[in-house]
């Protein structure tokens, strides 16, 4: 049997949850557009992290949504020009610039977290709750070991000091 027969990326794992990412991201955005929302999922994102804690810094909303410093401020400088949140200086470092939702920002949490309810619920349709919780659980076990992993790997890498 052939290399290409034994392994079938598309059945794979890291296919099969970009696929289905990609699908949620779409669906995510054309319900905003049908919702007449003005958010890419990029912007959604960071909005999610902002409900959770407002204030927080570009290098830690970078952290949250696995994206380089630079693509979270060019998100940002459209997220500030739709109204959605401001940026202030750091009152101890004013080079750590915080970032905070507006009104507006805080009031389209009342608007899309409903509608993202009802998705979730129509996307998961005819899967028991308890397939979806161990199939959360098990995607975040696989990012805790990928993070162990790099870890490792990058303390083995790493250059010795002199």
């Amino acid at each position: 049997m052939s290399a290409r027969a034994k392994l079938d990326l598309s059945k794979g794992l890291g296919f099969i949850v970009n696929r289905t990412a990609y699908l949620v991201r779409q669906l995510a955005h054309e319900t905003y557009l049908s919702n007449e929302i003005d958010l890419t999922p990029e912007e959604m994102a960071l909005l999610v992290h902002l409900w959770q804690r407002d204030g927080q810094t570009q290098g830690e909303l970078a952290t949250c949504a696995i994206r380089d410093r630079t693509t979270v401020t060019r998100i940002l400088d459209r997220m500030s020009k739709k109204g959605l949140i401001r940026r202030e200086p750091g009152v101890r470092d004013r080079r750590r610039v915080r970032t905070f939702l507006t009104r507006e920002g805080k009031r389209l949490e009342g608007v899309i977290v409903p509608k993202a309810a009802r998705r979730l619920a129509e996307i998961t349709r005819g899967i028991p709750r308890s397939h979806v919780s161990i199939t959360l659980e098990s995607l975040r076990k696989i990012q805790e070991n990928i993070q162990t992993m790099r870890e490792t790997e990058g303390e083995k890498n790493a250059k010795p000091r002199r």
